[in-house]
């Protein structure tokens, strides 16, 4: 049998002789001290617990301070297990007792586990209390990122932004410098100043080393382009996001590529790039189609068919659209009407 061992029985038998006593609330510490190194958290908390209740005013804070060691180490293991739904019940649960801790890593970590459960408002008054416990440490990278989305997230934009520009004032690492840009484009997006929220893109865009995240900065350049009437900018950013996301060695792109090449194939249409468009839907097909609507997309190839003149490959396409097996009638209707038009416009050709 181990010290620890024998000091555990030593300190439970006080405990449990002598429960009103002095000795007893010094031993409750004690066994909180070797349950915690231990990594037995629930136990060392319980016993904590049991010691504050018994309104121990000399070793509060002490108690205290063991116990946002303990909790902190139990949300990180459930977090670890992803056990979210237990770790936000353990924070609701102990939330009174974590109001009145004093150390920086438990107000972080439940204020993780409220953004994580969009509790923004809780999330970022943990957040707030984290950062005045750092005092004159430097602010980790991590905190500050996580008050700009919790602030974004309540509608505070100023505030939001001012995080945003320390993140890039004062931290080095390229891709949450990127992160950071990125965001002051959402909130000027969100503002309606598409002007600023380009020019934040466009930064966002060259520091991004990862083809990934510049794809999804070139959507939604594409979506601002288009939305402000700019096409051949739309162009240009919808076919940047593709080509970037074809690029990608992961599973699960599907989606993404389905999308932008489905928009991309939009905005070709709208340039009477007929050509360009075909292949921008054909690339939709090709993946299966991913979210998006094959009944629609096999009707757009058809209509950039048609735009190229090519009658034969577009009666082909608005009859697949007409035996495809969906309860989606409003694609069937608009083809089997092209299907009409066209055989109308061939009948008074040949009359």
């Amino acid at each position: 049998m181990t010290d620890q061992e024998n000091r555990e029985i030593i300190y439970t038998m006080i405990v449990n002789d002598f429960p009103d006593s002095v000795e007893a609330r010094i031993a409750l510490m004690r066994l909180a001290n070797i349950y915690l190194d231990q990594e037995r958290y629930i136990e060392s908390i319980d016993s904590l617990k049991i010691l504050l209740k018994e309104n121990a005013r000399v070793l509060r804070k002490d108690a205290l301070y063991v116990m946002a060691k303990a909790l902190n180490g139990e949300l990180l293991r459930l977090l670890k297990e992803d056990q979210f739904p237990a770790a936000l019940r353990m924070v609701e649960k102990e939330r009174f007792f974590i109001a009145d801790m004093k150390t920086h890593d438990i107000h972080f970590i439940t204020g993780e586990i409220y953004l994580k459960a969009h509790l923004y408002e809780e999330a970022e008054e943990r957040f707030s209390l984290a950062q005045k416990l750092y005092g004159r440490n430097k602010i980790p990278e991590k905190l500050l990122k996580y008050r700009a989305v919790a602030n974004k997230e309540l509608g505070k934009l100023k505030e939001s932004v001012e995080f945003l520009d320390k993140i890039i004032k004062e931290y080095k690492n390229p891709e949450e410098t990127a992160w950071a840009f990125e965001m002051k484009g959402d909130i000027e997006t969100q503002k309606e100043l598409p002007e600023n929220a380009i020019k934040h893109y466009l930064t966002a865009a060259k520091k991004y080393k990862k083809s990934k995240a510049k794809a999804e900065i070139y959507v939604k350049l594409g979506e601002l382009y288009e939305k402000n009437k700019n096409l051949k900018k739309a162009e240009e950013s919808f076919y940047e996001s593709v080509s970037m996301y074809l690029s990608v060695n992961e599973e699960n792109m599907t989606d993404k590529i389905a999308y932008t090449s489905r928009k991309l194939g939009e905005i070709k249409i709208k340039l009477n790039d007929y050509k360009g468009a075909v292949t921008s839907f054909k690339t939709v097909l090709e993946t299966g189609g991913g979210k998006e609507n094959v009944s629609e997309v096999r009707f757009l190839l058809g209509e950039a068919y048609k735009g190229m003149e090519k009658i034969n490959e577009a009666l082909l396409e608005y009859n697949k659209v007409l035996r495809m097996e969906t309860d989606d009638e409003f694609w069937k209707k608009i083809a089997g009407q092209r299907i009409r038009e066209i055989e109308l416009k061939k009948e008074i050709k040949d009359s």
